[in-house]
């Protein structure tokens, strides 16, 4: 809808308790995530173990070298036309308290079309907000009098993209790449 162009790589399904052997097969697959701006996390919502599902693949990520946890992630929950009973209870807990870099959710169904709006706009909204499309670099030099700014900032989840952390005398200096949102936010505390 926006006109940007996006690159998307479609990687390797993840299943639990895969021999080792098959792993290893799956590794050049897996470190292009490593290279990716941000992730849409499927999830089968309708799997009982959808929970576990979720976990497995976060301790995956977090085990590739070059994966930076803080890579904005969308939770897309699909098949939820086959839910009878709502979202599972640890799943929801888990929304309520999620991963590093996770920005959001949405619920869908791939078969019936329900969610697909909202899923454009979650992802429109992901890559603004959360990645280099639309976004400009910037210093800003936080006092430390203001450390919530600082931890805002930094998070979980982040809400700016930090190139350079220095710690001067004055503050928190800090280069970093952020939404127009964020670079008229944090306007009163930039440096040249």
């Amino acid at each position: 809808e926006s006109g940007r162009d996006a690159m998307l790589v479609d990687t390797v399904g993840f299943i639990q308790r895969l021999p080792s052997q098959l792993v290893a097969g799956f590794t050049a697959t897996l470190e292009e995530v490593a290279e990716a701006d941000c992730v849409l996390h499927i999830v089968d919502i309708s799997s009982e173990t959808s929970d576990a599902q979720v976990t497995t693949v976060e301790k995956t990520l977090e085990s590739l070298a070059d994966y930076d946890m803080n890579t904005p992630q969308l939770l897309v929950l699909n098949k939820v036309d086959k839910l009878e009973e709502g979202v599972a209870e640890e799943l929801d807990q888990s929304l309520q308290f999620p991963w590093p870099g996770v920005v959001g959710h949405v619920m869908v169904s791939a078969r019936t079309g329900e969610g697909m709006d909202a899923l454009s706009a979650a992802i429109e909204d992901m890559l603004v907000n959360h990645t280099k499309f639309g976004a400009k670099r910037f210093r800003v030099l936080v006092p430390y009098e203001e450390a919530e700014v600082y931890t805002t900032l930094k998070g979980p989840p982040a809400m700016v993209k930090i190139v350079r952390e220095d710690f001067a005398d004055e503050g928190y200096l800090l280069e970093i790449v952020a939404s127009e949102e964020w670079f008229r936010r944090l306007e009163e505390f930039q440096v040249a």
